[in-house]
């Protein structure tokens, strides 16, 4: 709320935008009928809103079509996020397009650590399709229906479980220095615009002044706070408030008092040990008992779409199609495999299914399952890691089971990504399992290799 409170003094200050063109709103703000009313008539023609500056109070059911810029001052680092901002602005003025670019087009401009064409890789990726004349999203009308969802009871087709040792990680010491690369990703973090500064300098607004070694001592706290299962104030006050100064000494050299917000520097550095930690090599240690992963019935969901005030049918596996390469719906669940536990699977991406029918027709495989709903899972020092299918491999080859994903190419450039330090520790894992007698492996398909791959057997040479 402060912070929004300092964009508007900004844009005040900019003179570009009168006073009685601006709206700031929030949940703490006592709002007046006048008020309201300006907010709730901004599409009308004698509104004098240009801008609105909102803090998590504009959210769902808030349907204005006049918006052509977007600006979230929060990162964009998610597909998910940038796609929840764009929806803000995505009605159409008119209903439909008019061929003019300034009523039909919305402008977004993005913050965070993710590059937006990384964005619209995984918008395409989300949605399965691409307009091949553009190459952008391919965007389709639903006027004319409505999507119901529906059950449908998918049943095992075979008895299948799979036994291993249950490994746990054990935590180490969590490294508490920080590159100078990382502490320059920190001041990044911070709001700390020359322009706003300036401008609430002229407007004689200022940030509070606090004490060095004070601010140094509550941005530690905060973050150890931020990271209780690594820190604990007994044992690394004293070296967080290290970081602490060695950052301010890039920031803000000297000994006067500090104008930035120490609970936002403690979440900023936390936020940079997290990293240290999941960047760390995982150590995995047997527990007492092993573990078991099974597969049983389970209840899929189904996107019908509907005429208004349709009745959703029933839906049976009977009903469902079987997979045609070059015909993938994301979410539709497809019937008809041969060598699958289970009666259909539904795909996130159309690579997971090119992978799934080349899976089902290779003499190397015994059985296939989809990791969906999740049954084996692996805990990392990245998150949780939830592998696409789980692959038995006929008697006799080197190795029994491999442990599966499809990803797009662009997820496995940064070697420190997510999914590589997942993947990275997965690989750990399944070593200790095959030092304990339990033969799995894990394999990573890249979504060139796949769709270049006419068989299981030309994929699995080029596994990750």
């Amino acid at each position: 709320i402060a912070h929004a409170e300092l964009v508007v003094s900004w844009l005040k200050s900019t003179e570009r935008v009168a006073d009685h063109e601006i709206l700031l709103t929030h949940n703490e703000m006592s709002k007046s009928e006048v008020e309201i009313e300006r907010l709730i008539s901004i599409e009308q023609p004698d509104n004098p809103i240009r801008v609105v500056v909102n803090v998590m109070e504009l959210t769902e059911g808030w349907d204005v079509t006049n918006v052509y810029v977007v600006t979230p001052l929060r990162a964009m680092a998610t597909f998910t996020g940038a796609l929840q901002a764009m929806g803000r602005g995505l009605r159409l003025p008119a209903g439909r397009r008019v061929g003019k670019p300034i009523l039909d087009e919305l402008d977004v401009v993005c913050f965070g650590r993710e590059k937006l064409q990384r964005i619209v890789s995984e918008a395409i990726e989300f949605t399965g399709t691409a307009d091949p004349k553009i190459g952008g999203v391919k965007v389709t009308s639903s006027d004319q229906a409505d999507p119901e969802i529906v059950s449908v009871n998918v049943r095992a087709l075979k008895d299948v479980s799979v036994k291993c040792a249950d490994l746990r990680i054990e935590r180490h010491e969590l490294n508490t220095s920080l590159s100078p690369d990382a502490l320059r990703s920190v001041s990044e973090a911070i709001v700390t615009e020359v322009d706003l500064v300036a401008a609430l300098t002229r407007l004689g607004v200022g940030r509070p002044r606090i004490a060095r070694d004070r601010f140094c001592r509550v941005a530690a706290l905060r973050c150890i706070r931020e990271l209780p299962e690594f820190l604990s104030d007994d044992l690394h006050t004293e070296a967080i408030e290290r970081i602490v100064h060695a950052w301010l000494a890039t920031t803000q050299p000297g000994d006067g008092p500090v104008t930035y917000d120490p609970a936002e520097v403690g979440e900023q550095i936390a936020a940079a040990l997290r990293r240290n930690a999941t960047l760390a090599a995982p150590q995995y240690k047997e527990r007492q008992q092993g573990r078991t992963f099974s597969f049983p019935d389970y209840v899929g969901r189904q996107e019908v779409m509907l005429a208004p005030g349709a009745v959703a049918p029933t839906r049976t596996v009977a009903d469902l199609p079987a997979f045609e390469v070059g015909s993938f719906i994301k979410g539709q669940l497809y019937r008809g495999w041969k060598k699958g536990i289970h009666e259909a699977y539904a795909f996130d991406s159309e690579p997971e299914a090119l992978v799934a029918a080349l899976l089902d027709q290779s003499s190397d495989v015994e059985w296939w399952i989809r990791n969906s709903p999740v049954r084996i899972e692996i805990e990392t020092p990245a998150g949780r890691y939830r592998p696409d299918f789980l692959v038995k491999l006929v008697d006799g080859r080197s190795k029994a089971y491999i442990i599966l994903e499809a990803k797009a190419d662009h997820r496995w450039e940064d070697r420190y990504s997510e999914e590589r330090l997942k993947n990275r520790a997965a690989q750990e894992w399944a070593e200790q399992q095959r030092k304990l007698g339990f033969d799995v492996v894990i394999g990573v398909a890249l979504e060139t290799d796949i769709r270049r791959s006419a068989s299981w057997a030309e994929l699995e040479a080029r596994l990750c």
